[in-house]
């Protein structure tokens, strides 16, 4: 078991490379956790093996299907979500095409 001191708590695309790295390797890394983060652009390291490569990818792409599932509608970058019709404005709780339905605070 290694440690891995930094001065603050690294962000997921960091704490996503860690965890790839420990799924090939003979050792194991461990921080004091992610802060949940993310932080663009970020980069892989030069030469990262192809398992690490691929069990990174998965990672990454799990933690944004994750956050897509958890942001309601309409509020992932401040886009609105419209319906074709009052039924399915009513089922998704969102409002028709063509209509204004409110504004959100601040815009």
């Amino acid at each position: 078991m290694y440690y891995l001191g930094v001065s603050k708590r690294p962000c997921n695309a960091c704490t996503s490379f860690i965890a790839a790295s420990n799924t090939h390797s003979d050792r194991t890394f461990y921080t004091r956790g992610s802060h949940g983060k993310w932080h663009f652009p970020w980069a892989l390291p030069p030469n990262v093996n192809q398992e690490v490569l691929s069990a990174f990818r998965d990672s990454v792409g799990d933690c944004i299907a994750d956050m897509l599932l958890e942001t309601p509608p309409g509020d992932a970058f401040g886009t609105a979500y419209f319906a074709d019709d009052e039924e399915e404005a009513e089922v998704l709780g969102v409002g028709r095409a063509g209509h204004v339905v409110g504004e959100r605070e601040g815009m």
